[in-house]
């Protein structure tokens, strides 16, 4: 509840989930010396190999045995089916420790891309700004750019930010062993990590075209401030 959480920043949502990820993992290992115990009362039987593996693989027929052998068959199945039940658990729990570390990338993701709204919604008001003054017929100012430079940057380094953390959490998911490289996650995850170097790019490509038409501005300033003192 607390990783998912719409009220809890992201520092709570990442320790929730790293204890829980802690947590499953001492029950995977629970599960795992209960298997193993259940297998060894299961042996302990006393079934031979060739009727504990029609057990395992489902075609015993105790019709066909004496009664004492039915027993026999009867204790080891009851062991076999617990040991399989702790067995199904530990598939179940792999299956939950892949899915945390699915949801710690996410949630790093989404927590960046609010950060990155809020910066979106400043660009914006800084463009309709420009397109107010060109609607009133001034010439452009290049407070605006300059501004939208500003933007631009903090830009930049929330994206620089969100792709060292979503690159840091993909390791550690797939250091886990939980994803398989190839599995539709492991393919989520790197077009995300993709996204974020491709906005990066085209956030760079935007700080330099403001910086264009600020020198453009300029440039215009200055010839008109000269068109006007030769006029004088």
């Amino acid at each position: 509840t607390t990783a998912t959480s719409a009220y809890n920043a992201l520092k709570t949502k990442l320790g929730a989930t790293y204890d829980e990820i802690s947590k499953v993992n001492e029950e995977i290992a629970v599960q795992g010396l209960a298997y193993e115990r259940y297998m060894e009362e299961a042996n302990s039987v006393g079934l031979s190999s060739d009727l504990a593996s029609k057990v395992q693989d489902g075609t015993i027929d105790l019709t066909e045995y004496d009664s004492e052998t039915q027993e026999l068959i009867k204790d080891y199945q009851e062991w076999y089916e617990k040991a399989l039940d702790c067995s199904d658990a530990i598939q179940q729990l792999h299956e939950d420790l892949a899915s945390l570390y699915e949801d710690n990338f996410n949630n790093i993701k989404d927590d960046f891309d609010s950060q990155l709204e809020l910066l979106e919604h400043m660009t914006t008001t800084y463009e309709t700004g420009i397109d107010k003054l060109e609607a009133q017929g001034y010439l452009q100012s290049t407070e605006y750019y300059a501004a939208l430079k500003d933007v631009e940057q903090k830009n930049i380094d929330v994206l620089n930010q969100e792709l060292a953390s979503l690159i840091h959490s993909f390791s550690e998911a797939m250091a886990s062993g939980e994803i398989e490289e190839g599995s539709e996650a492991w393919y989520n995850m790197q077009i995300a990590i993709n996204d974020v170097k491709e906005q990066i790019d085209e956030a760079e490509l935007s700080l330099a075209e403001y910086a264009q038409t600020m020198r453009e501005i300029e440039w215009v300033t200055h010839v008109l401030l000269q068109a006007s003192l030769h006029r004088c």
